[in-house]
């Protein structure tokens, strides 16, 4: 079975740079992409970029979406591309350690990787003594 893909949409430059990082990190991210998006975007134009992504990453597993702040221009764009994209899970909250988690498990079904993406993301935020 084909890895699950995954796209991290994010304001720009966030998604490039969570990318990089994870790639210094593991090296062999799979089929990994960056999604940013700027303040100033034309949203109809950028859900239709997005939307053209996923279909051309989806290698059968489907894709799982990270990204940064629902409400937010790029939450936005995400969520209506995820909507017309049957094979798609989108979380919120992106984060190192939930991108770190989601290229481990790739090799699942996107909804599989969304909760293991999940609770990669809760299981790191630990408030200091």
């Amino acid at each position: 079975m084909p890895d699950c893909s995954l796209i991290v949409v994010a304001h720009a430059p966030l998604a490039g740079s969570l990318v990089s990082v994870a790639t210094r990190i593991l090296h062999d991210t799979g089929p990994l992409k960056a999604f940013d998006i700027d303040l100033d975007c034309d949203s109809d134009d950028m859900t239709r970029k997005l939307l053209a992504e996923l279909v051309n990453s989806d290698q059968g597993n489907g894709v799982l979406m990270l990204c940064d702040l629902k409400g937010a221009t790029p939450g936005n764009i995400a969520t209506r591309a995820h909507l017309q994209h049957a094979e798609s899970s989108l979380v919120f909250g992106v984060n190192l350690p939930m991108l770190l988690r989601g290229v481990n498990y790739m090799h699942q079904h996107h909804a599989g990787v969304a909760k293991a993406a999940t609770e990669g993301a809760c299981n790191c935020i630990i408030m200091a003594d």
